[in-house]
């Protein structure tokens, strides 16, 4: 959820090059680690077939939730939002599926955290780094 978090915010400060750069570095090495990290004892090969089948649900993930606005019009409420939508699916995890305040929960978690990390002034900051090198050469 970050992640797709990171890529809207990127989609909007830089440039289609650098987006697909920045969320390449930070979204392939993650299959690898949680295959690593979860399944220690797995050969290379099977190492490499789970790190591939993560990196396909990390990819649905984003094709899922892209389908979804991060706001609503105040009085729609936030049935449909791309947060309410994450956290539906965080409380069916949790086997609570129809638990509004286990759905609100989850829904919160990701602003709270996107918030804690300031991603938005990172990205910034990194689309202002990128045009003063673009500038100087």
């Amino acid at each position: 959820m970050y992640l797709h978090v990171i890529d809207r915010l990127a989609h909007q400060l830089l440039a289609p090059a650098r987006r697909r750069e920045l969320m390449d570095a930070m979204t392939l090495p993650i299959p690898m680690v949680l295959a690593k990290t979860f399944w220690a004892s797995a050969t290379g090969a099977q190492g490499v077939a789970i790190a591939d089948t993560l990196l396909g649900t990390i990819n649905e993930f984003q094709t899922e939730f892209s389908r979804y606005p991060l706001t609503s019009a105040e009085v729609a409420g936030l049935d449909g939002t791309l947060f309410w939508e994450f956290g539906k699916r965080v409380a069916a995890d949790a086997r609570n599926a129809t638990g509004s305040v286990q759905i609100a929960l989850g829904a919160s978690v990701v602003p709270m955290g996107i918030r804690t990390l300031d991603v938005e002034r990172v990205l910034k900051k990194v689309k202002s780094a990128l045009t003063v090198n673009v500038e100087r050469r």
